[in-house]
């Protein structure tokens, strides 16, 4: 058997296209990522509540709230670390500066004036959404 080889003429200016066009491609990737890298970065805490957000297998937060928030900071210019920390601390560690934000928590009578409030990010009976200070 005989080996066959294709004899693919692809013009010179078709070619040079297809190469300028993914070096363009590639630059892309590299400032996005490192746009992304740039990106100042808020620490956000919250209690292990799965699904919304829970450490998986590699003991990263993981869950609904981890991808809605993640997205939302991304669009307003934040990177963002998650923390799974002590529900009873939450106060504490957001006027100390150990954490930016707290996620994942409900509304209730006297906690109105203590936060800002950014409303429900999605539909739930008991209205979720994040406190930030």
């Amino acid at each position: 058997m005989t080996e066959q080889r294709f004899n693919h003429k692809i013009p010179r200016r078709t070619f040079l296209k297809v190469c300028a066009a993914a070096a363009a491609a590639g630059l892309t990737a590299c400032s996005k990522t490192q746009a992304a890298a740039a990106l100042p970065e808020l620490t956000v805490g919250s209690d292990n509540y799965p699904p919304f957000i829970y450490l998986n297998n590699d003991s990263t937060p993981t869950g609904i709230d981890v991808d809605i928030a993640t997205e939302a900071f991304a669009r307003m210019g934040y990177a963002v670390r998650f923390e799974i920390i002590d529900w009873e601390q939450k106060t504490n560690l957001v006027e100390s500066g150990a954490i930016d934000c707290i996620w994942g928590c409900f509304s209730m009578d006297g906690r109105e004036q203590l936060y800002r409030w950014v409303g429900a990010v999605y539909g739930q009976p008991s209205g979720g959404g994040g406190q930030c200070r």
